[in-house]
């Protein structure tokens, strides 16, 4: 415990917020959560996955992948955690956040813009086989190429469940940080033109407008 910075608080705040989502949830809003530590998306996937089970997926962009555990983390930060922790991996204070168990398959992730992983974050990634487009990656393709491949992989991943109807549509968005951190993290940001960046939020709505629209019988 002692490794994990503000352990008893991040977990006490995150089972809060997670009652909170769950609560706009099961009354049909839409729960709108602003953070200032990453360590918060425990509770907002915490609370979304208790609403929609094995049906959610989470779409991840951000500098860093956050996919740290209690014994790959170099500082002890949990804010570098929560995706570990919510895919079930990690200690185990964090990983039984509001319920105990996993709340998003490996396989529902897609993180992009990535840029800056720790060597256990990488392990993970390799491991999980995970779905993932780093910053260079997304300058090289073009961030139409990207949204189209993701956009390809969600149909495959997701659409073909049996379980029923898709449940939500998870963002990180990379950004909504403020513009020192963005100018010095995503790089690819600032060398699309303004044309990629309006097409890459119009796809991303687009996305959301679909997975809203997929029924099974």
């Amino acid at each position: 415990d002692l490794k994990l910075k503000y352990l008893t608080q991040v977990v006490n705040a995150n089972n809060g917020l997670a009652s909170k989502v769950l609560e706009a949830l099961e009354n049909d809003t839409f729960p709108f959560i602003v953070g200032g530590d990453h360590s918060l998306a425990l509770g907002s996937l915490a609370g979304a996955s208790k609403y929609f089970g094995d049906d959610l997926a989470v779409i991840w962009i951000d500098a860093h992948g956050d996919i740290n555990t209690d014994k790959t983390s170099p500082s002890g930060n949990i804010h570098g955690m929560p995706l570990a922790a919510s895919m079930g991996y990690g200690y185990e204070k964090l990983t039984s956040i509001f319920f105990d168990k996993a709340k998003i398959k490996p396989e529902n992730v897609f993180i992009l813009a990535c840029r800056d992983l720790d060597k256990g974050e990488v392990d993970l990634i390799n491991e999980l086989n995970m779905h993932v487009w780093t910053n260079e990656q997304i300058n090289n393709l073009g961030t139409k190429e990207v949204l189209n491949q993701l956009l390809s992989l969600i149909k495959e991943e997701l659409m073909s469940s049996t379980r029923g109807k898709i449940g939500a549509l998870l963002l990180k968005p990379a950004f909504a940080r403020i513009k020192k951190r963005m100018d010095a993290k995503l790089d690819f940001l600032k060398q699309e033109d303004e044309e990629s960046i309006k097409q890459m939020i119009q796809s991303l709505k687009r996305l959301d407008d679909l997975l809203q629209e997929v029924t099974y019988e």
